[in-house]
């Protein structure tokens, strides 16, 4: 009996680590798709010379509503 409640318990632990595990890769996936997308977007308004090209305000702004 004794046997059978720590393989529950044991199994029940693995279960929420396995839960607690993928939602933290989930959170660091959607992460770093996020600056990702934020770099590619960010490296389209400067230009060769090194100068920003648009309004930095308008693309806080645009980030900040995704």
């Amino acid at each position: 009996m004794v046997k059978l409640v720590v393989l529950t318990l044991m199994t029940w632990n693995g279960a929420v680590m396995l839960l607690f595990i993928s939602l933290f890769v989930l959170i660091c996936y959607i992460l770093y798709k996020e600056f990702e997308y934020l770099g590619r977007t960010f490296e389209m308004k400067i230009a060769p010379n090194g100068a920003f090209n648009d309004d930095l305000g308008r693309v806080r702004f645009n980030y900040l509503q995704r």
